[in-house]
């Protein structure tokens, strides 16, 4: 037909757009390549040739094709909008919607605008061009000459930034530490004394701006489309406008087809130990090579990982470590501890790796947004939790549940809130068994504990004004212990979580002997272990006290171990056992030393270690199992360099590093890394041979090369230790935007 319009150059406006959108760090677009946030305007410019564009003649339409391999039906996969004049009535901010701002000669200028409830996923993007019939409808609409050679797509994400997208966040500075931070911490931690507990900052670095991790998110996001095709739990074209539904495939998806999780004792060959990943991009470049799991994870590299997807499609979240962290099985709110007696008369743990634990800490993530599946005030921080534990609705996925359904122990809210509650306020049950002379288990005692202290400990989440300090948020997750007000609070989870019949259904398991009392005259006490330098003994005074007018046998049995971050016993260290021969009233103290010389060869750089005291009374049969972790601090690792740098300029660290042990280190290797803009390296310089006791210094140079948060990170391994490490935090900024070093921002 005369007069048709063509294109011949489609003008993204990178920069303009980019900086519009808060998208500048993704630096991977280009003029095929465009990342926006649904909801926010995206100006183009069309170049046409031959014809001026005439909207009374002629018709301009955008089309969208869904850039994956999903057979979706064609209104959902297919969208199509026609650029409309100022002449005409405006759509509506739910609709998609192409705006004609200007037409100068040759050039259209075109506001687009995905609707702030858009399907977060990537699209074609196509320009056709056609006419008004007389009946005012379109037609003989066809691909422009640009289309026909050019392929353009768009990344739709989320937009914290707008009041109608559901990760609406009013914080500038929290919105932009959970989204745009790439040098992060997450926390490692353990139980010290009675109530207290302590931590270690480790560190992790998002990849969430790298196209690979764009394109690996929505890879999964396209496998778990498909999975809705064919009938399995998977997202729909609808369930991907909604961020709960995402978070909530994604945690599985995570588990199933991107990470694979070990937590053996020694590692299989074919994979790395998930202590030795410091960041997302070296599995997500693995997993884009290969699209097989990548080998290993623990639940700090399941958190990292998910922390890193959900910001790269625009969605605030932050990691979160439970101190103390419950593994409840059969969703009853208790965790219930086996122990068996053994031939010293102590107690070990027995079969608690099948059932349930607690564990030293457990890293999950928790993200941002509006829950309109949930009544109203529950809007905000969710748990959501990739690393595979229990299985919901079929599958290893947990969450979304509100942060604030479990302070309130509403748990019947979605979703898994009684799983989650459970890891922080839990109450802890304790179940002591012998073997008969056939072999068969014989319970002995229980040990029921409420306002107990044992179970979430602590809940620490980086601080997003300075990643140094950790913020304690356990206070948004429940009441203080002991409270009235947290008892009020656990009655009504355990009646919304349907665990009221708890109790009878321990008596139907174990018979009516679990309700009668044992006398428990014996108190045994630990004195408190905080931490223990490395090098130092490690001294455990036990302090036994008969409180009875009768003698009393005490079989008492001392362990020292380290442990897994899941409470598993790693290595035993050293073990004491006596037998004590106590008068009535008589008290005794016992001190029991481990030397460096013991436990070197079991600790590696801030291994967990728990002294475990059990006794078994002969006269009475009350049993005692007191637990006392520990952390083993002090880093021969450390670097000295500026906190604040700027772009472009040539900075000198120093590496420093003190042999810890007597013995000479073989293999001893420095890999530095600093962030995703830079792969880890290792330092020829660095001695393979280091004697004991002996100090090494290296000084190397480095630069930033664009703005912001950045993490140094110096890495020590050897044959007799491993993953010794230091970390240095630096604030790279414009050289450009600052006069003088006293206006620089600290980090």
């Amino acid at each position: 037909m005369n007069g048709r319009l063509d294109v011949n150059s489609v003008d993204l406006k990178i920069d303009e757009n980019a900086k519009a959108h808060f998208t500048t760090n993704y630096t991977w677009q280009n003029d095929i390549k465009l990342v926006v946030r649904r909801g926010f305007p995206i100006n183009i410019r069309l170049r046409t040739t031959g014809r001026i564009f005439n909207p009374d003649v002629q018709v301009l339409v955008l089309e969208f094709i869904l850039a994956e391999k999903v057979s979706f039906r064609e209104e959902e996969r297919v969208r199509r909008i026609r650029v409309r004049s100022s002449k005409e009535i405006p759509l509506e901010s739910s609709e998609w919607k192409a705006d004609l701002i200007e037409i100068n000669e040759h050039m259209v200028d075109i506001r687009l605008t995905f609707p702030p409830s858009a399907p977060i996923s990537r699209w074609t993007f196509k320009v056709l061009s056609g006419f008004w019939s007389t009946r005012h409808q379109t037609i003989d609409l066809d691909e422009t000459y640009f289309s026909r050679l050019h392929t353009i797509l768009f990344y739709v994400i989320c937009n914290p930034f707008l009041l109608e997208d559901e990760t609406y966040m009013t914080q500038r500075q929290a919105r932009d530490a959970y989204l745009f931070q790439e040098g992060d911490v997450w926390y490692s931690g353990i139980a010290a004394g009675r109530r207290s507990y302590s931590f270690h900052r480790n560190p992790w670095l998002h990849s969430q701006f790298e196209e690979n991790t764009m394109k690996v998110t929505m890879y999964l996001l396209t496998i778990l489309s498909n999975n809705h095709l064919k009938g399995s739990p998977g997202l729909s074209m609808e369930d991907r406008e909604h961020v709960p539904r995402i978070a909530r495939k994604l945690s599985f998806a995570i588990n199933r087809y991107l990470l694979q999780g070990n937590w053996d004792k020694i590692i299989p060959p074919g994979g790395r130990a998930p202590i030795s990943w410091l960041g997302t991009s070296e599995i997500i470049n693995e997993f884009a090579l290969t699209k097989q799991q990548v080998k290993y994870a623990q639940c700090w590299v399941y958190a990292g990982v998910f922390v890193t997807l959900l910001r790269t499609i625009g969605i605030p979240c932050r990691t979160v470590t439970c101190i103390e962290s419950a593994h409840d099985a059969d969703a009853s709110l208790t965790v219930d501890k086996k122990y068996l007696l053994t031939r010293y008369g102590g107690f070990e743990p027995y079969d608690n790796e099948r059932n349930e634990t607690t564990w030293n800490f457990h890293v999950w993530t928790e993200m941002w947004t509006r829950r309109s599946d949930c009544p109203a005030g529950y809007d905000g921080w969710q748990v959501v939790d990739a690393t595979p534990q229990e299985r919901s609705e079929k599958l290893f996925q947990c969450g979304p549940v509100p942060v604030k359904a479990i302070r309130e122990g509403r748990l019947e809210l979605l979703y898994d809130g009684g799983f989650v509650y459970s890891e922080v306020n839990a109450d802890l049950v304790r179940w002591f068994f012998k073997k008969d002379e056939f072999g068969n288990l014989k319970l002995i005692t229980t040990n029921f504990e409420q306002n107990s202290y044992e179970i979430g400990r602590a809940l620490l989440t980086p601080n997003p004004r300075n990643l140094k300090l950790a913020m304690n948020i356990t206070g948004d997750y429940k009441a203080e212990e002991g409270s009235n007000e947290e008892r009020e609070m656990h009655i009504r989870a355990i009646k919304s979580a349907g665990a009221a019949e708890r109790h009878e259904k321990i008596r139907l398991l174990y018979g009516p002997d679990v309700e009668k009392r044992i006398k428990e005259d014996i108190e045994i006490d630990i004195e408190e272990i905080n931490k223990v330098e490395y090098g130092l003994p490690v001294v455990i005074n036990v302090e036994v006290q008969n409180l009875s007018d009768h003698r009393r046998t005490v079989m008492l049995s001392v362990v020292l171990a380290t442990q897994f971050h899941t409470g598993a016993e790693a290595s035993k260290i050293n073990q004491v056992n006596e037998e004590i021969e106590l008068a009535p009233q008589e008290g005794n103290r016992f001190q029991f030393k481990t030397s460096l010389s013991e436990y070197a060869k079991h600790v590696a750089y801030l291994r967990e270690l728990s002294a475990i005291v059990s006794a078994s009374v002969v006269e009475t049969r009350q049993a005692i199992y007191i637990e006392e972790k520990f952390q083993i601090s002090g880093s021969a690792v450390r670097i000295e360099a500026p906190d604040t740098i700027k772009v472009g300029e040539g900075i000198s660290a120093t590496i420093l590093f003190k042999n810890p042990l007597n013995v000479t280190l073989h293999d001893a290797r420095l890999i530095l890394h600093s962030g995703s803009l830079s792969k880890p390296k290792g330092i020829v310089k660095f001695p393979s041979i280091i004697a004991g006791r002996q100090s090494v210094k290296v000084y190397v140079r480095f630069r930033a090369i664009g703005e912001g948060a950045r993490l140094l990170i110096a890495v020590v391994n050897s044959r007799e230790i491993s993953n010794m490490t230091a970390t240095h935090f630096v604030r790279a900024v414009n050289p450009n935007l600052y006069t003088n070093e006293a206006r620089l921002p600290t980090f």
